[in-house]
């Protein structure tokens, strides 16, 4: 048997040697999770060399990068599954000592076209003119999307082609994503939700 721990809740495993190498997600919070070659003790990370769980190869690539170039930023990233697909979570720090959650997940339309979408759930919405007030306090004219949920929860959006997506505008999109969402969240809640 290896045994082993979540590198994101520690929640501790155990695995037959013939599981050694695979990839999975932890029962406990979805992270995913590679099998170590042996057993590690309770404070040793284990490390993802493979994030491949986007249908597209180039968004692959460019979500790779960004985690590179912004890893001292990124916080609990967490691979769900759904119906619809695989999502990616996780948390950015937005500058100072605040952060907020942001999910990507990829689709394709019924003509076959991949998009990328990036949301973050700013909170819910108790009274409607603390909303107005808070939206009036971000840039009206971004290239983002603003919502409510069935639950009242204000969701901020974008959706980009993948095809159109160079490293660049992915990186802007989802700092873009993160940063005004976390202005709406200090704009009606006075605190970091998260």
């Amino acid at each position: 048997m290896i045994e082993f721990s979540c590198r994101q809740c520690g929640k501790e495993l155990k695995v037959d040697h013939s599981k050694a190498g695979l990839r999975g997600k932890c029962p406990r919070c979805s992270s995913i999770i590679i099998v170590p070659e042996a057993s590690n003790s309770a404070n040793e990370p284990i490390f993802v060399d493979d994030d491949n769980f986007f249908s597209d190869n180039d968004l692959n690539k460019l979500y790779k990068q960004f985690t590179k170039k912004f890893e001292k930023y990124i916080y609990g990233f967490r691979i769900t599954t759904e119906k619809r697909g695989d999502r990616a979570r996780f948390e950015l720090a937005t500058g100072d000592k605040r952060s907020q959650l942001v999910w990507l997940f990829d689709f394709k339309d019924n003509a076959g076209e991949g998009f990328l979408g990036i949301y973050s759930i700013v909170g819910k919405i108790r009274l409607m003119e603390s909303a107005v007030r808070a939206l009036q306090s971000v840039d009206a004219f971004g290239p983002y999307g603003i919502s409510l949920d069935e639950d009242n929860q204000l969701i901020l959006t974008t959706i980009a082609k993948i095809k159109n997506l160079d490293q660049e505008s992915f990186d802007s999109s989802v700092v873009m994503i993160a940063t005004k969402a976390d202005e709406l969240e200090e704009a009606i809640f006075g605190v970091d939700k998260l």
